[in-house]
């Protein structure tokens, strides 16, 4: 569980920071407009993949995978797949994913402009999600960031239940538990 994450940390690089991402950060106000800015860029400007919707508004649930791409099988037959992204210029270059995809091309574009931030990924059930976490160096708090939801800066992960919670800064530092803070 945790090398998973340390692999989407170490994998979460950008060739270069998408055009608008870039602004002057020197002031907390400047601070806080860019990152809710970028953060709800990414609602806007990519688009979220999730989930399947096969004929007449059914949905498809359950995937089978083929390498990294999940095949959904519709009643009356038909399939339809979707690839998935383990490194963020793939997300950036097709513009489009899932929260994982976003999340973990959210921290590459705030690691890249200087940002100090973490990738939180956040367990229950049997299922995971992916967000991340900026460190507001003015009010020296972490701030929740979740660039698959509309209005995604200051936005708390919304899943009831879970289990485990931790985030990660670079994949050499140490994992940190946030299930407290959920």
């Amino acid at each position: 569980m945790e090398n998973k994450l340390r692999a989407r940390v170490r994998n979460a690089k950008v060739s270069r920071v998408p055009r608008n991402f870039t602004r002057p950060v020197s002031t907390p106000g400047q601070w806080k407009r860019t990152l809710k800015f970028i953060t709800e860029e990414f609602y806007k400007r990519y688009w979220f993949y999730h989930p399947v919707q096969c004929a007449k508004g059914v949905y498809a649930r359950v995937p089978r995978m083929k390498g990294s791409t999940e095949v959904y099988t519709c009643p009356g037959g038909t399939t339809q797949s979707f690839k998935r992204f383990r490194k963020p210029n793939n997300f950036f270059r097709y513009k489009y994913g899932r929260g994982g995809e976003f999340a973990q091309g959210l921290f590459a574009v705030l690691k890249k402009l200087g940002v100090r931030c973490r990738l939180i990924v956040g367990y229950w059930r049997g299922s995971d999600a992916l967000w991340v976490e900026a460190f507001n160096p003015w009010t020296k708090k972490w701030v929740f960031l979740d660039p698959a939801y509309k209005h995604g800066y200051g936005h708390k992960f919304p899943k009831k239940g879970m289990i485990r919670v931790i985030g990660l800064e670079n994949n050499k530092g140490p994992v940190v538990n946030r299930t407290s803070a959920y």
